[in-house]
């Protein structure tokens, strides 16, 4: 597995240096991680559960920020139980990880917006994994979808007059912020990348450097 991750890296544009340490960092994490239990009870998609007064629709994916998402969300008292899905001024990562270089998680969590916005109540109390619980959940979806696209823009104009590398061009999006999260900016502008890729928008090809880039022309 130590071979397979160093190359990924080297393929999308790290340096030996950064690649082996990007490696390390990304072998060390799944230590964090508890094994799984024996059995699980899946909770069944679009049910219910109840808890003293409260009934609770249970709200799977699609997400990819976690294998199998789950929200739950009390209609009657306009209360959302988020996790990660929504997160307050951000969204959670989406990256494209050596496990899976070729994911497209955005897709994936744009489909949760969209199934949020239908479903859960503008004024709903959302209580999610990190930060403090917060209303105004049409805000932060108009937020998400807002930083995406900022993001697909930024990647397709630095693309535009010369292929360039997904490290370069974390390093050009994120500036300062790649040196403390390496792992986490390169993931995400290739989670990106694809996206562009398979819509057509971007064209992907591997050379001397790596992994390359480049904004197709548009009618």
């Amino acid at each position: 597995m130590e071979i397979v991750f160093q190359a990924h890296y080297r393929r999308i544009g790290c340096t030996p240096a950064e690649a082996a340490k990007a490696t390390l960092s990304r072998l060390e994490s799944w230590g964090h991680i508890g094994p799984l239990p024996e059995k699980v009870a899946l909770l069944p998609a679009d049910g219910f559960i109840e808890t003293g007064s409260r009934r609770w629709e249970i709200m799977t994916g699609p997400g990819r920020h976690s294998p199998e998402p789950v929200m739950l969300y009390d209609q009657e008292n306009g209360v959302l139980i988020a996790g990660d899905q929504i997160l307050p001024g951000g969204t959670p990562h989406l990256g494209a990880t050596p496990e899976d270089p070729t994911a497209t998680p955005a897709r994936h969590y744009a489909a949760c917006l969209d199934r949020l916005e239908e479903k859960v109540r503008p004024d709903a109390l959302v209580l999610p994994g990190h930060g403090l619980p917060f209303r105004g959940l049409d805000h932060q979806i108009a937020q998400a979808r807002a930083y995406m696209a900022r993001r697909r823009g930024q990647i397709s104009a630095l693309c535009k007059s010369q292929p360039m590398g997904i490290r370069a061009l974390a390093e050009a999006v994120f500036r300062s912020k790649i040196r403390g999260s390496l792992i986490f900016t390169v993931a995400d502008i290739l989670a990106c990348v694809n996206q562009l890729s398979e819509e057509g928008l971007i064209a992907l090809c591997d050379a001397d450097g790596g992994l390359m880039a480049l904004a197709r022309p548009q009618k």
